[in-house]
């Protein structure tokens, strides 16, 4: 496979659709956790995401499947 240089990948990168509202929000869920992780011996706390999820308006269900499969504390 062909490495890309960087004009190449920025040029791919430019041409991706803006990312929506949703996507945004998970990416930033994303982030927090990974910091969390990172910080915390790995083990950030659950609840405090479900909550932080709910006050950032999302269902109980939506939250369930972004927290799947993350390592948290008991």
């Amino acid at each position: 496979m062909k490495q890309l240089t960087f004009d190449e990948l920025l040029e791919r990168a430019r041409s991706l659709p803006p990312m929506n509202e949703r996507t945004r929000e998970e990416q930033n869920f994303n982030f927090t956790y990974g910091n969390l992780a990172c910080t915390s011996n790995h083990k950030p706390s659950f609840w405090v995401f479900a909550e932080m999820a709910r006050k950032r308006g999302w269902s109980p269900t939506l939250f369930l499947v972004w927290a799947y499969r993350k390592v948290w504390d008991e």
